[in-house]
């Protein structure tokens, strides 16, 4: 799996909560994308960007502001 790297990331900060949240969330784009039997290109760009695009807006919330969510989008919506 390409994407695991996004929750090893997470599990690296301190993050758990955030890093089962994305490995959910990258199973379910990988069963998705599986279904629809996409181009491999956009497995590795959909993984890459699950955890690109969360882990400073969920690290700052981590640290700063003490979050203890589930949620990996918490910073956005």
């Amino acid at each position: 799996m390409a994407g695991i790297f996004g929750p090893f990331y997470f599990l690296f900060l301190g993050m758990w909560r955030k890093a089962i949240t994305l490995l959910v969330l990258i199973f379910v784009i990988d069963v998705i994308l599986g279904i629809i039997r996409a181009d491999s290109g956009l497995y590795y760009a959909a993984f890459m960007l699950c955890g690109m695009l969360t882990a400073n807006p969920a690290y700052y919330l981590y640290r700063v502001k003490k979050s203890k969510s589930f949620n990996i989008f918490e910073g956005y919506f």
